[in-house]
C-alpha cells in the first residue's frame, strides 16, 4: 500500500466519499513528488502536532538542494493542489467560489466577522479601489463619486457590489490567510484576524 496508516485513517474520515478520493489524491500527489522528484522510494510521511505534513527521511533524497522540501496540500470541489518548495515554508489553500449554504452572504459574512480585521472587512464590501471613511461616505482611491461602485476582484468596473464580487474578494483574503497559517504550521490556532 502507498499510505502508511495514519495515512489511510485520515483519508478514512471525511464524512463524504468526494471529500476522501480528493484527500486520497493530495496523498497521492505528496507521494510522486517525493518518489519523482525527491527520488526516494519509500517516503516516510509525518506530521506534525497541528497537522502539518513533512518527510521524516529527507536525508535519503540523492539530491542535497531538495533535503529541505517543505509541502503542503488543498482541496475543495474539483480542485485537488500541492505546493512544494525546497528553501522556504509553504502553505496552500484553494477554495471554490460559492454562495454560502443556505443563507444569505450577508449572515455568512456575520458568522466569519471575528476572522478579518476591519480594513479586510472594507476590502472584502467595498473592494479594493474604495474605503469607507469615519463619516460614513465611500469614496475610491481616485476620489470618484460615491456613488460609483468601483471593481470588482478582477477589475470589472460597476460590480463591485455584488454578492460574488464580495465572496471573491473574500475567498481571496480566507486562502491567504490559511495559506500563511499553514506554512507557519499553526493549523488554524492562530487567530486569523491578526494575521
Amino acid at each position: 500500500s502507498l499510505l502508511n496508516h495514519e495515512e489511510a485513517k485520515r483519508v478514512s474520515r471525511f464524512r463524504f466519499l468526494e471529500d476522501s478520493k480528493r484527500s486520497l489524491l493530495g496523498r497521492l500527489l505528496i507521494h510522486k513528488l517525493v518518489k519523482d522528484i525527491m527520488k526516494i522510494p519509500k517516503p516516510d510521511l509525518k506530521r506534525t502536532a497541528k497537522g502539518k505534513p513533512f518527510l521524516n527521511n529527507p536525508q535519503e533524497s540523492p539530491v542535497e538542494g531538495l533535503r529541505g522540501m517543505q509541502f503542503n496540500v488543498s482541496h475543495h470541489g474539483n480542485w485537488v493542489i500541492l505546493a512544494a518548495e525546497s528553501r522556504f515554508s509553504v502553505g496552500c489553500d484553494v477554495m471554490g467560489i460559492e454562495r454560502p449554504g443556505r443563507g444569505s452572504v450577508e449572515t455568512f459574512f456575520r458568522h466569519m466577522r471575528t476572522n478579518f480585521s476591519e480594513g479586510e472587512w472594507e476590502f472584502v464590501i467595498y473592494g479594493a479601489r474604495m474605503r469607507r471613511h469615519r463619516a460614513g461616505t465611500i469614496q475610491t482611491a481616485n476620489d470618484v463619486d460615491s456613488k460609483d461602485v468601483g471593481e470588482d476582484a478582477r477589475g470589472n468596473a460597476g460590480t463591485a457590489g455584488t454578492d460574488r464580487a464580495k465572496m471573491v474578494r473574500f475567498m481571496r483574503l480566507w486562502t491567504l490567510k490559511e495559506s500563511f497559517v499553514k506554512a507557519r504550521g499553526h493549523g488554524l490556532s492562530l487567530e486569523l484576524k491578526r494575521v
